[in-house]
């Protein structure tokens, strides 16, 4: 009893960190919407596109991962081992080593973004990069407000707060969605503007639950602290580790940017979209699960490896169909959000086919996330760590010869071959510590497979039943149709998360 109470718990946890962090993306793909309709594809869209990725990818490699990798392990390790007093002294401590190397950042980037812009934007207008100039100056100091949020985050989240962190950017976007719609001729500087203020609520809101919680911020930096030379043991490799994404965003955006600045806009309102797919759930999992399993790899090894073992397998129940359904309704759903205004009909149809391409690795995405946090739990970067980087290498290697020739495609392709690749590596090399990979689960792939080629079937005819009809009409007609077939499929086909699903649900 005492583990299904468990196990309802944190389905229950999951379920609620997933509709607050759904309203989040809903409201930040309007942001992105607005953004897009109002700026299209010209030069302000494309010196913005830039402003607005290179601080928000420089975070996620340099700091996201030392936060949520290198710090939680070691945090809910002094909380389960020693006290909340000394847990909250290490926190402080690392809180504010991070924000000194974040606001170093914050200034690099200030000081670099012309170089940075005419790299980036080698074949634009002088006008163009001076605007993305300006635009990066104002703002790179979102390195320091993200990176006071994420550690803010960390802290709340060991302490079992998880509805707060999740409806943090929620907060955000509701700023920027304000600006958007409540200034008729928005200007770009504006939206920058609008941008850092969002930050600035992102990180107050995560202020209150600490507060409940005892924890109270008291600034010092003490590098040769115990803890915090553990957190630097790991971090490096966690670093490392942690580049997939962030790099192979900021390689494909500038091989985009190369081929055209259209391109490069394009490519990003493709991401976005992929990004509430296949994050939504993956971010909602490992946010609620990677505590858990910091705290279970040194205590309770068995729980570990059925906690890893059921976060595989919920992200290959959900994230394949998923995927299918997007890549079917890639073209109505971009169309849905971003069409109209100055985002054009080909705008439309260079996204959605990137979009498309995107797709091929959702449930690679799913899994690398997932099976990075195993191994950072366990304190072994070194596998992330070497794994990152072949995967990078593989993406840049086919996205420069490929966009050439398929244009968006390319970086797309690229993107999603190499974190396929990613994931396959470390679940085999996962494997021979935990043993996930068995029989029941090469038969549990082969009932998705089932399900989702059946629920694909039904959304293809459902979208030819509606040739005319009106994009949102037509996605949600689609999309109720093809979640019915794929989970009435499943039933059927007897996958045990399904049905103890629907008995859940039945039972409430």
């Amino acid at each position: 009893m005492m583990k299904t109470d468990k196990t309802d718990k944190t389905a229950k946890t999951v379920s609620l960190v997933m509709i607050i962090m759904l309203a989040a993306k809903i409201m930040g793909l309007f942001r992105d919407a607005l953004v897009l309709r109002a700026f299209g594809t010209g030069p302000a869209a494309a010196a913005f596109t830039f402003a607005s990725q290179i601080p928000r990818d420089f975070l996620d490699a340099a700091f996201a991962s030392a936060i949520s990798a290198s710090f939680i392990p070691i945090f809910n390790t002094y909380l389960e081992k020693k006290s909340k007093k000394e847990a909250f002294a290490l926190a402080n401590n690392f809180t504010t080593t991070i924000a000194m190397a974040a606001t170093a950042a914050s200034l690099a980037i200030f000081l670099a973004a012309n170089g940075l812009a005419n790299f980036w934007l080698a074949d634009e207008a002088a006008d163009t990069i001076a605007l993305a100039t300006r635009l990066l100056r104002i703002m790179s100091i979102t390195i320091l407000l993200t990176s006071l949020a994420f550690s803010l985050t960390g802290i709340v989240q060991s302490l079992g707060q998880f509805t707060i962190p999740a409806a943090m950017s929620l907060f955000s976007n509701c700023i920027i969605v304000g600006y958007l719609l409540f200034f008729g001729n928005p200007g770009v500087a504006g939206l920058a503007i609008a941008f850092v203020l969002g930050n600035i609520a992102q990180a107050a809101c995560i202020i209150p639950p600490l507060f409940r919680r005892g924890f109270r911020p008291r600034p010092f930096i003490r590098l040769n602290d115990p803890g915090m030379l553990q957190i630097f043991r790991l971090m490096p490799m966690v670093l490392v580790g942690s580049w997939l994404f962030p790099i192979n965003s900021l390689a494909n955006s500038n091989i985009a940017a190369r081929y055209s600045a259209a391109a490069m806009v394009q490519l990003r309102a493709a991401n976005s979209l992929y990004m509430v797919a296949a994050g939504l759930f993956t971010l909602s999992l490992t946010n609620v699960l990677f505590p858990k399993l910091s705290r279970q790899a040194a205590s309770d090894p068995a729980a570990f490896n059925q906690n890893l073992s059921a976060a595989i397998r919920a992200a290959l129940i959900f994230l394949a169909p998923i995927g299918a359904g997007l890549a079917i309704l890639a073209q109505p759903i971009i169309r849905l959000f971003a069409g109209g205004g100055e985002f054009t009909p080909a705008d439309t149809a260079a996204a959605a086919h990137a979009l498309r391409l995107l797709n091929i690795g959702i449930i690679g995405f799913g899994l690398q996330a997932i099976l990075s946090r195993a191994f950072f739990a366990l304190h072994i970067g070194k596998i992330p760590m070497l794994t990152s980087l072949a995967a990078i290498a593989i993406n840049i290697s086919i996205a420069i010869p490929l966009t050439p020739i398929l244009g968006i495609g390319g970086p797309a392709i690229s993107g999603a071959i190499s974190i396929t690749a990613a994931a396959a590596i470390m679940l085999a090399l996962i494997n021979r510590r935990t043993q996930i990979l068995n029989r029941a689960l090469l038969i549990l792939i082969i009932k998705i497979a089932i399900s989702s080629i059946l629920m694909s079937t039904g959304v293809i005819i459902s979208i030819n039943l509606m040739p005319n009809a009106h994009p949102l009409i037509k996605t949600a007609a689609s999309t109720f149709v093809g979640a019915a077939i794929y989970f009435a499929a499943a039933y059927f086909l007897k996958i045990p998360e399904i049905r103890a699903a629907k008995s859940f649900i039945s039972g409430k």
